[in-house]
């Protein structure tokens, strides 16, 4: 449902809100936010990013391609270059849960927890399987076996000032953006 170009909210729920307009305010806010934090973030027509230094530097081992300039609000460095994750691999980070993955299309960082009960999936042979139930996610995460419904969330990917892979567990990405080597 579009927003209106301007709404006019009375003082006293201003003061004492009801949950639908609080959640209405938070809805805005979040839409505007998340087109704020997209803004500048890839190829519109590839999906696709280079994980660039974003000072003009280029680690030796990335492609050609566009700087990552924006920080992508780091909650977890993997303390590895974009060139050490191997081809069809998942990394498991434990700490916060993530796995760092490497396809032919780049680099993508997704959830380790199950969308059916929140377990942590293993990964083997090219897929993700939850030990609790069963579920089994493909190498993007999508479902290809229940109980789960849901496909594992991506997280957004850029750079530390070191070089290293670094991820954002507080933001997440459309499921085919990868980040170019």
């Amino acid at each position: 449902m579009p927003l209106p170009d301007r709404t006019v909210i009375p003082l006293d729920q201003l003061l004492d809100p009801s949950r639908r307009s609080f959640c209405q305010g938070a809805a805005a806010g979040l839409v505007i936010l998340g087109a704020a934090s997209v803004a500048g973030c890839g190829d519109e027509t590839t999906g696709r990013q280079d994980l660039g230094g974003g000072d003009g530097a280029r680690p030796p081992d990335l492609a050609s391609g566009a700087d990552l300039t924006a920080p992508c609000g780091t909650t977890g460095d993997t303390k590895r270059t974009p060139g050490s994750f191997a081809m069809n691999t998942a990394t498991y980070f434990a700490t916060d849960r993530v796995f760092v993955c490497r396809d032919s299309g780049g680099l993508y960082a997704l959830t380790s927890v199950c969308t059916h009960q929140g377990c942590d999936v293993a990964f083997a042979t090219g897929q993700f399987t939850c030990p609790c139930h069963g579920s089994q996610y493909n190498f993007q995460g999508d479902v290809t076996r229940g109980p789960a419904l849901n496909s594992l969330k991506h997280y957004p990917l850029c750079l530390t000032t070191g070089g290293n892979v670094a991820y954002n567990t507080a933001a997440t990405v459309d499921a085919t953006m990868r980040y170019m080597l």
